[in-house]
């Protein structure tokens, strides 16, 4: 078995796995994510890997990576939690900004303390 048919084995166990979860038919995901029944069966049946715009809508539909779908990873990464993160990496910068203006007044208010008391 080549590392493809591995992967597409995979790929199809999970989109399997995931429309089972959600209680969905063949029928009800071929009409989400736009193709076929038989293109759904094929994917289950690993003789036929997703499209990138059909790997895109499982990704959204089911809210999992697109690693997990393809067997990369074995846990189910939550995209709403991977945007979560994300946004706080955004947000980190500014967070930086803000904690070291924060500190630069604290700063400058301590020296002028310091100087209006002197070294005594």
């Amino acid at each position: 078995m080549k590392r493809g048919d591995i992967v597409s084995n995979i790929t199809g166990e999970r989109i399997s796995y995931l429309r089972c979860e959600c209680n969905l038919t063949r029928e009800e995901l071929c009409k989400i994510i736009g193709v076929s029944k038989r293109t759904i069966v094929a994917y289950e049946q690993g003789t036929r890997d997703p499209s990138v715009k059909t790997l895109r809508a499982l990704v959204e539909y089911f809210n999992v990576s697109a690693d997990y779908i393809l067997g990369y990873t074995n846990k189910p990464l939550r995209l709403d939690a991977i945007r979560k993160e994300e946004k706080s990496y955004i947000l980190l910068p500014k967070t930086i900004q803000e904690s070291k203006a924060k500190y630069n007044s604290i700063n400058d208010y301590v020296n002028y303390i310091a100087s209006k008391h002197g070294d005594k």
